[in-house]
């Protein structure tokens, strides 16, 4: 590690300490000039606490916890004399105890709280604003009793406590009960509902952009946090309580979520081993709240809120070195929430440890409060990052609209291009059919009419053969299916059957053919001008007795057309040296354009030609 590097961790961990020690002091000053007692009201901050063997003198506020774990009360005395005879209008303020309170004056009950709603349990305050009997009208002193009780609650232990209490009138009293109330029994709650909304927000943009990591923890955290105060509601749902120790391990789970919050919002990955370390302790203390339920303070204190704080407490350094480093006035908000939350915390481990004695438990308050405001923060952030997506799609969406454009216009050209140049080709193509057709038939029906002896029969028979193929042609290029059976047809029709006129035997063999290729009609068209062309040579050379024309495919959808002329003489490639070798150079060039084989085989009465045509060259020919 270099020097420079080591310093500004050290530096770091230098200002987060400061930071977390001040915070840490704030923590232990109590919150109950919130609701401030004016100073007309009489204030009782001792009184007699009856205790074996006999009462004894305490001072105000008063904690407990039984040792044996059982539900048990204690009995508080007071006396008081109103200033004078004629003041009817006298409350007794009670800003907070735990669990149940109950005021007699003699042997009369005046107050009690099981009678205005449930128990609230050892994790809860309540308050009270009692109307003093007319027995203090009278001007006289009046001896009072409170009682506190404590219930055992599986599997917590009892806990009480009773706060210093006022005596005056309603005017002077009430607007402070209205404070703490409020606090108590308003806003907790409320907090609890908004943080749920929260969470389910943050919930549903990390759901629908998965990659924003920083909303899953953020849920994450928020969720646990509004979990943690749901013990507010366990009074009207007594059996919630068979919980409980559950609901007390939530700050050990809180503390790894909020840690993988913190690592999110730095860019940082949470080490893998730190959250295996984690999952174990979480199981150790599942397990130690199953089956030790008797130890569950013990437990919560000792391990389940040790580890939040640990959890905070790196937090805050991690955000320190990150806002030193990269100045990032959002991360110093961050740091600052952070220390709220651990105020909170050493303010309310202060309180069950009675180092200070308040009615606010203030980490709920202050963790909700500060991960909400996160939460409305990067809520922000998300909505500002939008509308800037949203201006640079509306932007990009108008330049591609503009490039469209310009696409289309430039497809609209090369098409015509295109259409142009396949145009030009076909016209090629069918000029060059009809020359080695038609027009070689004409050149000879001229140089017929040219000679000196005129022989009218042959004219005739050039011309008809010119005829002939020019059908020939116009019906393979008509055949809009593109079918080969239909062009082999065709090619029989019109110029077998002329043949076998001349007492030449035809033998026309066609296997079975699938022939599930999609053809063109150029590609047939070379496939008539090759059959032709065999069947030209062997009437021009052979002189054959009998012609058989076969065609097979095979399992692979190879294709073999054979023209056989047999009963003649035999093929002799001297023959096609002259003028008429062209035909042959012709039918190669045409089995090539179809990515096939064109083979000539001599025989001793003839020749055979084969064309092959695989269907991978048939494939590859498009």
């Amino acid at each position: 590690m270099s020097a420079s590097r080591q310093s500004e961790r050290l530096k770091s961990l230098l200002i987060a300490s400061v930071l977390i020690i001040l915070t840490c002091f704030l923590g232990l000053t109590p919150y109950s000039y919130l609701a401030p007692v004016p100073e007309d009201a009489q204030s009782f901050e001792r009184v007699m606490r009856s205790a074996a063997p006999g009462d004894e003198v305490i001072e105000l506020p008063f904690s407990w916890r039984p040792s044996d774990e059982s539900a048990t009360e204690e009995i508080f005395k007071f006396t008081f004399r109103p200033e004078t005879a004629d003041n009817n209008n006298y409350y007794l303020f009670v800003p907070y105890y735990q669990q149940r309170l109950q005021l007699k004056a003699g042997d009369e009950i005046i107050y009690d709280s099981d009678a205005e709603g449930p128990w609230r349990g050892s994790l809860i305050f309540s308050n009270a604003l009692i109307r003093l009997p007319d027995s203090v009208r009278q001007g006289e002193l009046i001896k009072f009793e409170i009682i506190v009780s404590t219930l055992k609650i599986q599997p917590m232990r009892p806990l009480g406590t009773l706060s210093n209490f006022y005596i005056g009138e309603l005017e002077a009293l009430q607007p402070s009960y209205l404070k703490s109330d409020f606090v108590l029994s308003l806003f907790m709650p409320a907090l609890i509902g908004i943080s749920f909304f929260w969470t389910v927000n943050c919930l549903t943009i990390y759901f629908l952009r998965p990659k924003d990591v920083v909303f899953g923890w953020l849920s994450g955290t928020l969720l646990l946090n509004s979990l943690m105060g749901f013990p507010l509601f366990f009074p009207y749902f007594p059996s919630l309580y068979l919980f409980i120790g559950y609901f007390l391990l939530l700050p050990a789970l809180l503390g790894p979520v909020l840690l993988g919050f913190t690592f999110a919002v730095i860019n940082k990955d949470l080490p893998p081993s730190l959250v295996k370390g984690f999952g174990v302790i979480l199981l150790i203390l599942a397990i130690a709240v199953t089956f030790f339920g008797a130890l569950l303070q013990e437990i919560v204190f000792s391990f389940s809120l040790p580890v939040l704080a640990l959890c905070l407490l790196v937090s805050i350094y991690q955000l320190t070195a990150h806002f030193l480093k990269h100045r990032e006035t959002d991360k110093l908000i961050l740091v600052l929430g952070y220390l709220l939350i651990l105020q909170g915390l050493v303010h309310d481990f202060a309180i069950h440890a009675q180092l200070i004695h308040d009615w606010i438990f203030a980490a709920r308050i202050n963790s909700l409060l500060t991960l909400m405001g996160v939460a409305l923060y990067l809520t922000k952030v998300q909505v500002e990052t939008s509308n800037l997506l949203d201006d640079a799609a509306s932007d990009l969406q108008h330049r591609l609209s503009e490039k469209e454009e310009e696409l289309t216009l430039a497809f609209a050209s090369q098409k015509n291009l295109l259409e142009s140049q396949t145009i030009s080709k076909e016209r090629r193509r069918i000029t060059q059919d009809l020359h080695d057709g038609v027009a070689g038939h004409l050149v000879t029906i001229m140089a017929l009419s040219d000679a000196d002896t005129i022989e009218k029969d042959e004219i005739t028979n050039t011309a008809r053969h010119a005829l002939m193929d020019l059908r020939l042609v116009m019906d393979t290029l008509s055949n809009t299916e593109a079918d080969l059976r239909f062009t082999l047809a065709t090619f029989r029709d019109r110029c077998l059957h002329p043949v076998q006129a001349l007492g030449i035997d035809i033998q026309w063999v066609i296997g079975e053919l699938a022939d599930k290729r999609r053809w063109r009609t150029n590609e047939l068209l070379n496939i008539v001008r090759i059959l032709q062309e065999a069947l030209n040579n062997a009437l021009r050379h052979g002189q054959p007795d009998a012609i058989r024309f076969e065609v097979q495919e095979d399992p692979d959808g190879q294709l073999t057309f054979v023209v056989t002329n047999s009963g003649g003489m035999s093929y002799s490639a001297s023959d096609y040296s002259g003028p008429d070798g062209m035909g042959i150079r012709s039918m190669k060039t045409r089995a090539e354009m179809l990515n096939g084989k064109l083979t000539i085989e001599p025989l001793p009465t003839g020749a055979k030609v084969t064309l092959t045509l695989s269907a991978q060259s048939k494939e590859s020919g498009r």
